[in-house]
């Protein structure tokens, strides 16, 4: 079916809002999780001035006949880095210091066969930047694989591309505080916006 017809299509919808309301901005970077792997979206959104970071939630095909993550393992890694990651009761997870390998590639991606759009672009340029704990076999092992419009050509590009990404997560601890844990507005009935800002004033 169509894109338009997807629940998908509400990230799409959403850029273009938000090119709509900055187009007076010099740069926008959307930065989307796993449901934002569209390649609807590649082809639409981008433009000059807008670009997307984009966690990879499908191993899609490339333009040469190769698989992208095949494609990306075979790049050598061009640097690492440590983090320490914080013990866990909750996961049962203890403390650790974690060495990163990064490695980046610039790809054509291919059309999906199945896409409905038989007119859209059959290739996009993009690049993809993967962050992963190569010597920690646990089951909350690193593994960031992360598709972006932005030129990725060095250690220093790929860190970039890595750190736009961490940011998300204050995304979600907002979204968290407002949802459930503490305006729980998914517990009431509130439609309007003018509704859900006087509860926030109120809490």
């Amino acid at each position: 079916m169509p894109i338009e017809q997807k629940e998908s299509y509400k990230w799409i919808k959403a850029c273009q809002n938000i090119q709509l309301k900055f187009q007076q901005a010099r740069s926008i970077t959307f930065v989307e999780d796993r449901d934002g792997d569209i390649y609807e979206q590649f082809v639409s959104v981008l433009n000059t001035k807008s670009h997307l970071v984009i966690r990879i939630g499908k191993d899609r095909k490339l333009a040469d006949g190769g698989k992208l993550f095949s494609s990306l393992d075979e790049q050598p890694c061009c640097g690492r880095y440590v983090i320490d990651i914080g013990a866990e009761r909750r996961k049962k997870r203890s403390s650790r210091k974690a060495t990163v390998e990064v490695r980046y590639k610039r790809v054509l991606l291919k059309r999906p066969a199945d896409n409905y759009n038989k007119t859209m672009a059959a290739e996009v340029q993009m690049y993809v930047v993967e962050a992963v704990e190569k010597q920690y076999d646990g089951k909350d092992k690193i593994c960031w694989r992360l598709i972006t419009s932005h030129e990725v050509n060095s250690f220093e590009d790929a860190l970039h591309i890595i750190n736009i990404y961490r940011k998300r997560w204050y995304i979600e601890q907002l979204f968290r505080l407002l949802k459930k844990q503490g305006f729980a507005m998914e517990e009431t009935q509130l439609e309007t916006g003018w509704a859900i800002r006087k509860l926030c004033v109120l809490g």
